[in-house]
């Protein structure tokens, strides 16, 4: 899609990466052969998406109501990102030393495994590139904090201003949950978290929650308000909280189940989902 690849540039830019001496100029990349051959490619992609948005438009209230009516719009939706996935996945192949591939890895949505498959295949030039090494660092986070992978060890300060490290709570169930009392998202999950703790609490259960806070009071406020009774840490750096990037957390809320041996299990289970979940480990 056009729009897909003008965004992905705009994105790159403000990380400071424009800047590099071996990243071309935005007006460079959008006169780029690679660039425009990829256009060229994904530009049916989105007349059918396109043309999917307008018949959707068109649709009365009662079929927008409709679940089945509703379900064959998702499918078709889902088939075109995959269709446009497939492009995405065949360009970066093709064009190994193209540093239009890296902007693709950079915002591309792949599977974790596609997107290391994919880098590996780039040519030496181009994953040595800041951008490309950037990215390398982004998919070895990504592996490290993949399900079934031991989750990394860290230590941040509660809110007494003591060490936490997370391996204190080895033998147990725990949930690293990533939040912010500024995230609405956030405060509107938090009683679905208690609900657990509260069921669980007592079954060999536990939660660290991890706050990608600045202000002190703010995050010590939302804890008391929200009733969020088990530990917590913070840096007080928001979105440069030292944890959130040992687990490659770019937005919350998020959550890693780990279990007793210190192994990842678990991703993002949001409302009913943990204590599902919750309730065929811990009998």
């Amino acid at each position: 899609m056009k729009s897909f690849i003008i965004i992905i540039i705009l994105y790159c830019l403000p990380l400071g990466v424009a800047a590099q001496t071996n990243m071309p100029s935005l007006a460079d990349i959008k006169k780029d052969k690679d660039y425009l051959e990829l256009q060229k490619e994904l530009q049916p992609i989105e007349d059918e998406a396109n043309a999917l948005m307008t018949e959707y438009a068109n649709l009365t209230d009662v079929q927008k109501n409709d679940a089945a009516c509703m379900q064959s719009f998702n499918n078709r939706y889902s088939e075109i990102q995959v269709k446009k996935t497939a492009i995405l996945s065949a360009f970066v192949s093709g064009h190994p030393n193209s540093f239009i591939s890296l902007l693709v890895l950079k915002e591309g949505n792949f599977d974790l495994k596609v997107m290391t498959a994919l880098y590996n295949g780039l040519s030496q030039q181009i994953k040595n590139t800041e951008l490309g090494q950037a990215i390398e660092t982004k998919i070895q986070s990504a592996l490290n904090t993949a399900i079934g992978s031991k989750a990394p060890d860290f230590t941040q300060n509660n809110v007494s201003g003591k060490p936490v490290k997370l391996s204190d709570f080895k033998g147990k169930y725990v949930l690293v949950d990533f939040w912010a009392s500024w995230c609405g998202p956030c405060r509107k999950e938090n009683p679905n978290v208690v609900k657990a703790y509260n069921a669980f609490k007592d079954k060999n259960f536990t939660i660290l929650g991890v706050s990608l806070d600045e202000n002190r009071y703010a995050w010590q406020n939302a804890i008391q308000k929200d009733g969020l009774t088990w530990t917590h840490v913070s840096d007080l750096k928001g979105w440069r909280n030292a944890v959130a990037a040992l687990f490659d957390v770019t937005t919350v809320p998020q959550n890693f189940l780990i279990d007793p041996n210190g192994i990842i299990i678990e991703k993002n289970l949001r409302g009913e989902a943990l204590q599902q979940t919750l309730s065929k480990l811990i009998k």
